[in-house]
């Protein structure tokens, strides 16, 4: 007799977060369709401070802060999950991974959408036997 068992693996929760001049509602597209892939997802979705504004305006280390409590303390996130930014909101998920302690929960998976974190980035634009014209850009 050949038994066969099925394992289903529960899908880790994911935590989200904004980009700049946005507030958490933003994200509310990424959530759905999230959920649609995997119904019984768990997805927490941080905001920094008030949102809008404070996406402009807070300091990074104020909003990093706001990140990690957003994290440590729900409870959901204990046996690991996964981050996904937007533009600044993978940055500030980037810190929270830099900064991490083993106290705090485990990221399994890194994912960012537009975030700025690969760099500098510099592009020559014609060269002549005078020299060459280029122009730097930060992504």
């Amino acid at each position: 007799m050949i038994m066969f068992i099925n394992i289903v693996a529960k899908q880790p929760p994911v935590v989200v977060m904004h980009g700049i001049m946005d507030t958490k509602e933003s994200m509310n597209n990424i959530i759905q369709y999230l959920k649609d892939v995997t119904p019984d997802l768990y997805v927490l979705n941080c905001e920094v401070g008030n949102g809008y504004m404070d996406s402009i305006f807070m300091d990074v280390y104020s909003a990093v802060k706001e990140v990690t409590n957003c994290i440590v303390n729900d409870p959901n996130l204990m046996d690991g999950f996964i981050i996904l930014g937007y533009s600044q909101g993978g940055y500030l998920l980037r810190s929270y991974l830099e900064n991490r302690t083993d106290s705090q929960p485990k990221v399994l998976r890194f994912i960012t959408l537009t975030s700025p974190l690969a760099g500098y980035l510099q592009l020559c634009i014609f060269k002549s036997s005078i020299g060459s014209s280029s122009f730097s850009l930060s992504i």
